[in-house]
């Protein structure tokens, strides 16, 4: 019964895996009760704020008449698309010159569907002689960059799936036996398609976050059936039915409060402030607490088929482990100092990690739009604020470099560019930004744009990263004393 109630719901978790949505960009880095991201939200609500997908032409002179006639052929076609606002040509220079596609929704799916008409129209177009035409843009990023999490998606899963068979079959073999080495890697699979199956029914999507959470569970799922089965096999000549007992209570007990401390960590991660990073917490914990049930039950329903009380001998790798706890012991002193200088050298060295607050570096360097984006960033090589004010505030007044002012009702906003380079160099120029309006007198006005978003996914990534460590050692800290008065008793 526990056989076919399994497979029942792996049939429907299957199903309902199809449904799985995908998301990306600020939702899944800001919750939308943050000031910085609340604020930009209310800035998108008075002023229409666009994608932009570009398209990169190349050729020995791109304001050839076979080049024009080319671009106002592909223009006419894009602008019958709808949402596609307007496309303007940018030369460059005599062999380089830029598309600019504005793009007047901001919703994913629709996003999407432009990305693919754009591309079916530059294929159905017949280019010139040697013209060299390849995209790039915000459209284009998330298109490509949704195409190659799947695509990784499925290569990382199956590395994991191979690395953990050679493992099991060169490790854990002898000691159960090759008929059943392989029933942790089984318990894992189930474990990763039922929180496939879940994400949709729970609410998750899939993001640059969270597709990383799915191959890491195939190593960590496997755990505790692992542990389960070795003391099934150590308990086995006493007899199948009580082997399995035995091992469901002293084990079970041991991985369930293995299971409380994993799971008190991976949800530390809510804590954050980063959504993406709280669901990738939760992903990890939700496959966890699946494998233990599995374990529970699944497992032991295999295993009460096993007619066989054999001792699998496991005497070569138990040799290898008794060397190295008699080195650790004879060397206790040498063994501490060098974990002692380890961990001075980790903290010091912690302090020089660098921070990435562009999160489309965290996506495949290799993929053409964002390469391209790149060389864009270097080209325009300027980010821009945005000052949202009711007040009068005379932009020829500002010691900022203005590159355009809009209007909506009694709100103005002031767009302001800069080059920036690093993070500290984004929360410098926000931080002068505002202390230069204040010191002018102006109260009613709030800074939002790009950068500023990029500064605070920064500033919730560094503040997050201490947050969730130190609320992980508070969690964890009652369950290790538990384990240890456990560990005395078994």
């Amino acid at each position: 019964m526990v056989l076919l109630l399994t497979l029942f719901i792996t049939a429907l978790l299957i199903l309902s895996a199809q449904n799985i949505k995908f998301e990306r960009g600020l939702k899944t880095y800001l919750s939308k009760d943050n000031k910085i991201y609340s604020e930009y939200l209310r800035y998108t609500k008075h002023f229409k704020i666009r994608e932009n997908t570009f398209l990169f032409l190349k050729s020995e002179d791109v304001t050839s008449e076979e080049v024009l006639e080319y671009f106002e052929e592909i223009k006419k076609r894009i602008k019958e698309i709808d949402y596609v606002g307007s496309v303007e040509y940018i030369p460059i220079s005599r062999t380089f010159a830029i598309v600019s596609i504005e793009i007047e929704t901001r919703d994913d799916k629709k996003i999407e569907d432009i990305a693919k008409q754009i591309e079916r129209v530059l294929n159905f177009v017949p280019k010139p002689m040697g013209l060299n035409v390849q995209k790039t843009g915000s459209v284009f990023l998330w298109y490509e960059i949704k195409r190659e999490m799947g695509k990784s998606l499925g290569v990382t899963m199956s590395a994991s799936t191979l690395f953990m068979i050679l493992i099991l079959f060169l490790t854990f073999r002898s000691v159960v036996g090759s008929r059943y080495a392989f029933l942790p890697l089984l318990i894992s699979i189930l474990s990763v398609i039922y929180v496939f199956g879940l994400m949709p029914i729970l609410g998750i999507p899939m993001t640059e976050l969270t597709h990383g959470a799915l191959p890491i569970l195939i190593g960590l799922c496997i755990d505790y059936a692992v542990q389960f089965q070795s003391r099934y096999e150590e308990e086995k000549w006493r007899g199948i039915h009580e082997a399995i007992n035995i091992a469901r209570k002293r084990t079970g007990l041991a991985i369930f409060l293995s299971l409380l401390t994993s799971v008190l960590c991976f949800t530390s991660m809510s804590f954050s402030g980063v959504p993406g990073l709280g669901y990738f917490g939760l992903l990890l914990s939700l496959g966890l607490i699946i494998a233990f049930i599995l374990t529970l039950t699944f497992l032991p329903s295999i295993l009460s088929f096993d007619k066989y009380c054999r001792k699998i001998s496991g005497e070569n790798k138990e040799r290898i482990l008794k060397i190295f706890a008699d080195l650790s012991l004879s060397k206790s002193r040498v063994v501490v100092s060098i974990a002692v200088m380890l961990l001075i050298l980790g903290a010091i060295l912690s302090t020089q990690i660098g921070m990435e607050i562009q999160h489309r570096k965290y996506a495949p360097q290799d993929l053409e739009a964002v390469r391209l984006f790149d060389e864009l960033e270097r080209i325009t090589g300027q980010s821009t604020y945005v000052i949202v004010t009711s007040e009068n505030i005379n932009e020829s007044y500002l010691k900022f470099r203005v590159e355009r002012v809009e209007y909506s009702g009694n709100l103005k906003s002031i767009y302001i560019s800069t080059k920036l380079e690093d993070y500290e160099d984004y929360v410098r120029m926000y931080n002068e930004i505002r202390s230069y309006l204040k010191f002018l007198g102006f109260k009613e006005f709030y800074v939002t744009g790009d950068p500023v978003l990029d500064m605070e996914i920064g500033r919730l990534v560094i503040e997050g990263q201490q947050r969730i460590t130190l609320t992980c050692y508070f969690l964890i800290l009652p369950c290790f004393l538990r384990y240890t008065d456990l560990s005395k008793r078994l």
